[in-house]
């Protein structure tokens, strides 16, 4: 019996045959029309789950009252996100040794070709919320939680954010290798949920940061709590049999002292983070006002001598056109060189560079840069390769996007062709602006792409919509495609509706062959990971692509 049913006795074998061996959505009623079961079929196609249903009446959801008269007509049903759906229905009576026990209804699309929509589109909604790599809720899901939390929570009620970022973690990956890291990551998200009441959830907020959610607690019981974590950490870490140990830095804030606005809570977070880290590591601090000013202002202060320094270098990463083994594109992926901490990731300075405005004059070094070192590799001999650049959201808005790219152009003498402009789904949302621009975009000859599709909301309106050149595929798509047959499924829909859209489909995250033969199979036009090549500068991509190449041909 499937768990989307009421307790019955002499339907059960029928209906565990009608739903274990159709496609079609089955509905199973007592004579009153109340909903005792329903199978997976129509949970897929509405996105609510089976208690939405169970014990309900039936024309609640389908407008239907004359139950014995109904017989392939038309209903409707309202999914999750309150779309209407169509549906062609029977519904019968069902006789048992001669008793009449219920009714059964069965139902399909009349659209049958929405169904493939459907189930990807509730697929992808579970890959938002959730971290592919440690099952652990996301930091949308956090949001969500929270949320949640504060509208059902008394006056009284005192909540904690506590975020825990790993000590020098990018040591684990350089010396023990990217695979290691991973695991190393599942461990820790392991401990920390072992560790943890389990009222409170753990969230896995970036690579190397997590979110641990304290519900009705005082100071002094996170306080415990955070203590408690140190001490676990001082532990090390058994990896295939390597021992891994590194400790944690905790950032705290208290809701509703420090605040209710959960981004605020969330900043509020990485600043007392940011104290633990410059005191010492391996330690906890709750947030206070008197830290703002301090943190923020001293890293942003530091961010614009960086501009001025010209501290800041752009490595590239090439795309490979599967099929032939070139190398067709580059990804220019900006890079803080610190001159004490030395290479700095992105994910570190761009939050705040986009929050103070200093990422539309980061954003326009790197678009000049990126056109500048393009049009020198072609002079100097090298086989022309797209320049890919990020846009970020302020940059996208700021106006003058078009003319920006337009001034680059000019004063590089790159040609148009050879420059793509990646954007992610949040740049969407304003259909008009974000259709004018793209629009404007294309008529200078420059290409664009929706960045990590799949990784946000994943809307398919703007990409039937809207004059995007390519798909690229977030890497959560691709890094199971080998060992899970449904994400390998899932994986070839997106790649099937990106061809169907004449849009060229990149897949991003690759590193391993059998990832590559995947892609290969499904038809997928492009690739990008580690697996073809790191992030280098410049003066190296001439090696890569020559390298790429003859890894191919040695191949074939």
């Amino acid at each position: 019996m499937t768990p989307c049913s009421a307790n019955h006795s002499a339907e059960a074998e029928i209906l565990n045959i009608l739903s274990k061996n159709t496609s079609d959505a089955v509905i199973w009623m007592n004579q009153d029309g109340v909903i005792l079961h329903v199978n997976e079929t129509l949970l897929t196609l509405s996105g609510h789950p089976g208690e939405y249903f169970i014990g309900r009446p039936f024309g609640r959801f389908f407008g239907v009252q004359m139950l014995h008269e109904l017989n392939r007509s038309k209903v409707y049903v309202r999914d999750v996100n309150e779309r209407e759906l169509e549906l062609e229905m029977t519904i019968a009576p069902v006789e048992h040794e001669g008793e009449r026990i219920g009714i059964l209804a069965i139902a399909r699309l009349s659209k049958p070709e929405r169904l493939q929509e459907q189930v990807l589109m509730r697929q992808i909604r579970q890959l938002t919320y959730y971290d592919s790599l440690t099952g652990l809720p996301n930091l949308n899901k956090f949001k969500e939680v929270w949320r949640h939390l504060q509208n059902n929570a008394s006056a009284e009620s005192t909540s904690a954010i506590v975020l825990l970022d790993l000590d020098r973690f990018g040591i684990v990956n350089h010396y023990a290798g990217y695979d290691r890291g991973d695991d190393f990551l599942i461990a820790v998200s392991q401990r920390l949920t072992s560790i943890i009441r389990q009222e409170d959830p753990v969230f896995r907020w970036s690579s190397d940061r997590f979110l641990i959610l304290l519900q009705d607690v005082n100071k002094q019981q996170v306080r415990q709590i955070a203590e408690r974590i140190l001490e676990q950490f001082q532990l090390p870490f058994v990896v295939k049999q390597m021992e891994i140990s590194i400790t944690p830095s905790l950032g705290i804030t208290m809701s509703p002292e420090d605040g209710e606005d959960v981004d605020m809570l969330l900043n509020n977070a990485s600043t007392a983070t940011y104290y633990a880290k410059e005191t010492g590591k391996n330690s906890y601090r709750f947030y206070s006002r008197n830290m703002d000013s301090g943190a923020s202002l001293a890293l942003e202060q530091q961010l614009r001598k960086a501009l001025e320094r010209k501290e800041f270098v752009l490595h590239y990463q090439p795309k490979v056109d599967i099929a032939h083994g070139e190398v067709v594109g580059v990804e220019a992926l900006l890079r803080w060189n610190h001159p004490e901490f030395g290479l700095v990731p992105p994910n570190q300075f761009i939050p705040l560079a986009e929050e103070s405005g200093l990422i539309v004059p980061i954003g326009e070094w790197v678009l000049e840069t990126a056109c500048l070192q393009n049009k020198a590799w072609q002079m100097a001999g090298i086989p022309p390769v797209v320049m890919s650049v990020n846009l970020s959201p302020r940059q996208f808005k700021d106006g003058n996007i078009v003319q920006k790219v337009k001034q680059s152009l000019d004063k590089s003498g790159l040609s148009a062709e050879f420059l793509e402009l990646e954007l992610t789904e949040s740049m969407m949302l304003d259909m008009n602006y974000a259709a004018e621009t793209l629009a404007q975009l294309k008529m200078l000859g420059v290409r664009t792409s929706l960045d990590d599709f799949g990784k946000g909301y994943s809307s398919l309106t703007y990409l039937k919509s809207l004059p995007l050149d390519i798909l690229k595929v977030d890497s959560s798509f691709v890094r199971h495609c080998t060992d899970n047959e449904q994400d390998a499924v899932l994986l070839k829909t997106i790649i099937n509706m990106g061809q169907n859209l004449e849009m060229t489909v990149v897949a991003e995250g690759v590193e391993e062959e059998g990832q590559l033969e995947v892609l290969k199979t499904f038809g997928c036009h492009q690739a990008q990971g580690f697996l073809l090549s790191k992030p280098v500068p410049g003066e190296a991509i001439p090696s890569v692509i020559s390298g790429i190449r003859t890894r191919f041909q040695a191949e074939t």
